[in-house]
Parts: C-alpha cells; structure tokens; sequence
C-alpha cells in the first residue's frame, strides 16, 4: 500500500517461539521493565545468565534475540551490562570428556533446541563447560563440582 512501509523481521513461529519462551521461564524471570525486540536486535551481544551462574544463553539471531528480549531489564541495557561477552573455551583436550551437568540445567538447553528441530553442535572437554548452539542460540554450561568426586 502507498506510503505504508511493512519491515521485514524474522521470527520463529509462533508455537516455536511460545516453546522457546516457555523453557527460558524454567530459569530466567521476566522482567517488568524489559527492553523492547527493537532494541534487542540493536544491540551486538544479547546474554542471559542464569541466578547460579551455571547457565549462560547467548541469542545468535534476530529470532532468538526477539524471545530474550522479555528477560533483559532496559536497566541493564543502560548500565552497559550487555557489553559483556560470554566465556570463550578451548575444547582442545586430549583427555576423556568425563563431566558431570545438572540435569535441570540440560533439561533447558534441550527445551530451547527442541522446537526448532534441527540439530546442535555440542563442544565438551574434561572439566570444561559443555557448549551447545546452533544457528539461533549457544549455551554453555558449568560442570558440576562434587565434592565426592
């Protein structure tokens, strides 16, 4: 239609994206003052860190950053918080990947890969954080440390 300008924005579907939200509630609050879709995809580095620190998500496209949007508090935008990169790792050990995950913490992850049906990389070394992504989003997690280990 003349004079109307329609942007163009990618999403998730909607069952996908309401999958996808619905696994971030098992770990991430919503905030009340959350930033909005258009500013998430403004910005270069899009984290979500769980309470624990166990957890890191990070949003590696316009349809993940639109789901995180709703958990990141505009205040933390403005403090600059955001600017932080994630841990970057070097899975290369020659040792066996003998690790232990939190069940609850993987249980996410899966959620979050679930509706999008598609296949995940996974990175892992001894006593290293196991990393999963693919096109949308990374996650990394922190091993458990027992102390009966």
């Amino acid at each position: 239609m003349k004079g109307e300008h329609k942007e163009m924005t990618k999403r998730f579907e909607e069952k996908q994206e309401k999958q996808i939200i619905k696994a971030l509630n098992n770990v991430f609050t919503k905030t009340k003052t959350h930033i909005s879709e258009a500013t998430a995809l403004k910005l270069k580095g899009v984290f979500l860190f769980s309470p624990c620190n166990v957890l890191c998500l990070e949003a590696k496209s316009e349809e993940a950053k639109r789901c995180l949007s709703e958990f990141i508090d505009e205040k933390d935008v403005t403090k600059n918080e955001l600017s932080k990169s994630p841990p970057t790792l070097d899975y290369n050990s020659k040792e066996d990947a003998i690790c232990k995950f939190g069940t609850e913490y993987l249980k996410v992850a899966i959620d979050i890969f679930t509706p999008i049906d598609k296949s995940i990389k996974l990175s892992i070394s001894k006593d290293y954080p196991i990393t999963l992504e693919d096109e949308h989003f990374k996650i990394i997690i922190a091993p458990r440390i027992d102390a009966d280990d």
